[in-house]
């Protein structure tokens, strides 16, 4: 991931599950050894409105500065959203409780190169 990229995560439910079209869920990502925490959103549409299985997590543009180079973590227990906008077919409201994951296919080197000049 360079500068100004973002991180994209799927999320499997162990159910169908229902994102509301027009809301959002959300999850934070721990980026570093000392982690940054960055959001991640999935936005709700037709297709979540009807029902999927995994929703797809995207953040904004990373900040400069940021090196992960054994993958992200999502932290555990990080999903919100309001009541109702993520349910399953019950009509419940979708748990919010998880364990960490890893995400490793998600590194991360946001560190803007500097030029040195000499003269020669």
């Amino acid at each position: 991931m360079k500068s100004a990229g973002t991180l994209s995560v799927e999320i499997n439910f162990d159910s169908t599950v229902y994102l509301a079209n027009g809301k959002a869920a959300s999850v934070v990502a721990l980026v570093g050894a000392t982690p940054a925490q960055v959001t991640l959103t999935a936005t709700g549409s037709t297709t979540t409105a009807a029902g999927v299985t995994k929703l797809t997590f995207t953040s904004t543009p990373l900040a400069n500065g940021l090196v992960d180079t054994d993958g992200v973590q999502i932290q555990p227990n990080s999903l919100t959203f309001a009541a109702g906008d993520l349910k399953d077919a019950a009509g419940n409201d979708a748990s919010k409780n998880f364990a960490a994951l890893s995400v490793t296919n998600q590194l991360v080197d946001t560190v803007v190169p500097t030029a040195t000049l000499t003269a020669g």
